[in-house]
This record gives C-alpha cells, sequence and structure tokens, in this order.
C-alpha cells in the first residue's frame, strides 16, 4: 500500500519538474506594434488611403483568427 501512494507522489512531481515554463510574449507583441505603426506611416508616404487599408486588413486578420 505504501509503495503504490510512494509512486504517485513521484509521478506527479516528475510532472512538474519536467512542465514547460510559459515564455512572456509581451515583448513581441509590443514590438509587432511599433514595427506595425512604423509601416503605417511608411505606407502613408506612399499613398494616403494605404494606411487605413493596411489597419482594416490587420484587424480583419485578427478577428478571423480568434473566430
Amino acid at each position: 500500500m505504501a509503495n503504490t501512494v510512494n509512486q504517485a507522489n513521484t509521478r506527479t512531481a516528475s510532472a512538474r519538474a519536467t512542465a514547460k515554463k510559459r515564455r512572456n510574449q509581451l515583448p513581441f507583441a509590443i514590438l509587432l506594434l511599433i514595427g506595425i505603426i512604423i509601416f503605417g506611416f511608411v505606407l502613408n508616404g506612399i499613398g494616403v488611403k494605404l494606411p487605413i487599408y493596411w489597419i482594416f486588413g490587420i484587424s480583419f486578420g485578427i478577428v478571423l483568427q480568434k473566430s
């Protein structure tokens, strides 16, 4: 009886030890947002409507991904 309890504790402890640590995605999201904003300004230099199309395209892509 004590052997099965010890094995159960060993399994849960090893499962916790091998779990992957989640990476923080916030720095990547901030860099991506800055890149999108900079590219929007570049598009504004080419044409006035292009940043609007860019924003709608990014927004539509996010909505499609989340649905």
